[in-house]
């Protein structure tokens, strides 16, 4: 199996000799070499975006709607403190939080219908 980290020194290495050289001789070869590095090291640094929210059946908690989960919110009925809400449907539940204090401020994911909150 090949070293990674060996692979990634490597590779930036070789770039860095790219870019030096860019520099050296123009500033519109340099600003080509940097797009080129920048979309290699993207490539390869992170795993490849998600096409949306994780969705799963819920499984426990306490399902509301958009609009009772603010109004607990705005009353202090409900806290950040007290647990963990997720924005999901009336079936689904997502991965994508839905914390009191930014949906007491009017901050809220228009993809969902409904929150799943699950107390501490």
């Amino acid at each position: 199996m090949t070293n990674t980290k060996e692979n990634a020194r490597n590779f930036i290495a070789s770039k860095d000799k790219e870019l030096g050289q860019a520099w050296s001789n123009d500033s519109e070869a340099l600003a080509k070499a940097l797009v080129e590095y920048c979309n290699d090291v993207h490539r390869g640094a992170r795993p490849p975006r998600k096409r949306g929210p994780e969705m799963r059946p819920i499984d426990g908690g306490d399902l509301m709607t958009v609009q009772e989960f603010m109004e607990c919110c705005k009353s202090n009925s409900l806290t950040d403190d007290d647990g963990d809400g997720y924005y999901s449907t009336d079936k689904e539940v997502s991965d994508v939080v839905a914390d009191c204090s930014s949906v007491a401020n009017g901050v809220i994911d228009k993809r969902f219908t409904h929150v799943v909150w699950f107390n501490k």
